[in-house]
């Protein structure tokens, strides 16, 4: 006699591996950092992504391409604020997706100048007691809304010594 049977089978995916290494976790803005995405032995599908997201930012896509020989992915990236980047592996058929991630804080460059000196002595400006040492400061980029801290100091006595210290806009 016919007969009809059916049944349902679960097979559940490897465990893959993505592991993302960058060059430096601390850059001076403008400098670039170098990231390597390295994906685990074992998977059919060899197409890596490299993503950035700047704080307070969107992620963006940064590289897509199938890895090495050696089985990493290169990228080359230049932060403007502190980031974090991400490596992911979607996974194939047999393997289940992957990710890691890595973060690079930027520093800021800060330039100071100070302005109106009655004397110079060396590379020191020399000011009346009393009179203002006018600074102008220049922060790159442009973190408008945060503070700078100044600290003066007065060489009295043979030795530098702190006199006072403020934070401006």
């Amino acid at each position: 006699d016919p007969a009809q049977a059916s049944d349902t089978v679960s097979v559940a995916k490897l465990a893959s591996k993505v592991s993302l290494s960058v060059s430096a976790r601390s850059v001076t803005f403008g400098a670039a950092v170098h990231l390597t995405a390295h994906l685990g032995g074992g998977t059919e599908s060899r197409v890596v992504a490299i993503f950035e997201k700047p704080d307070g930012g969107t992620e963006k896509q940064i590289r897509k391409a199938t890895v090495d020989r050696h089985r990493d992915l290169h990228a080359t990236f230049t932060p403007s604020k502190d980031t974090t980047f991400t490596a992911r592996f979607e996974g194939d058929l047999s393997h289940r997706g992957a990710h890691d991630k890595a973060v690079t804080r930027v520093r800021v460059i800060v330039r100071a100048q100070l302005t109106k000196a009655v004397a110079r002595s060396g590379r020191y400006r020399i000011y009346r007691r009393g009179s203002r040492a006018p600074c102008l400061v220049h922060v790159v980029p442009n973190h408008k809304g945060f503070a700078v801290r100044a600290t003066l100091q007065m060489f009295t006595n043979g030795r530098w010594r702190r006199s006072a210290g403020k934070s401006f806009p």
